[in-house]
């Protein structure tokens, strides 16, 4: 009963491998969370308004202390399994699969239904990079944690 939001980004591949070739339809995952008592939700990822409804809805239930959620988001991933490179020249997606889930983009599909201004995109853009490069900066910047593994202490004095 605690209350925890789980999400599921379903972008259809297990590495390199539909999930159609590796799992049965009977392994529905949003049918295992019921089953385990969650409140459980499917959407599609790449709908940003579809996206904020059921996180809305799932936080709802979470915050009526009705215990914890889990949302599957179908969606897609571009790059590599793992990284940022491109991985199209492995050829275990086809071309128009990939194009279909192009066009599906989130951004792009937002953008059309509620146009933004040039000025103002471009601002919200440059805030954007200047928050990750804050980010970078802190990372990077920031020394590695130490940690006491005496565990005959208390849990809160190990990580204080």
């Amino acid at each position: 009963n605690l209350p925890v939001l789980f999400i599921c980004e379903n972008n259809l591949y297990s590495m390199y491998t539909p999930l159609s070739a590796r799992l049965s339809e009977k392994r529905d995952r949003v049918k295992i969370a019921e089953a385990n008592g969650l409140l459980a939700l499917k959407g599609k990822g790449n709908d940003v308004e579809e996206v904020l409804l059921l996180g809305k809805q799932a936080t709802d239930h979470i915050r009526s202390h009705k215990g914890p959620a889990f949302i599957e988001l179908d969606t897609y991933r571009f790059r590599s399994h793992v990284g940022p490179k491109d991985d199209g020249h492995l050829g275990y997606r086809p071309e128009a699969e990939v194009s279909e889930w192009k066009e599906q983009c989130p951004l792009k599909i937002f953008e059309q239904k509620y146009p933004i201004d040039p000025s103002t995109k471009e601002e919200m853009e440059a805030k954007i990079q200047s928050e990750i490069n804050k980010a970078f900066t802190f990372a990077e910047e920031s020394p590695f944690p130490e940690f006491d593994l005496d565990f005959e202490k208390p849990y809160a004095e190990r990580v204080e």
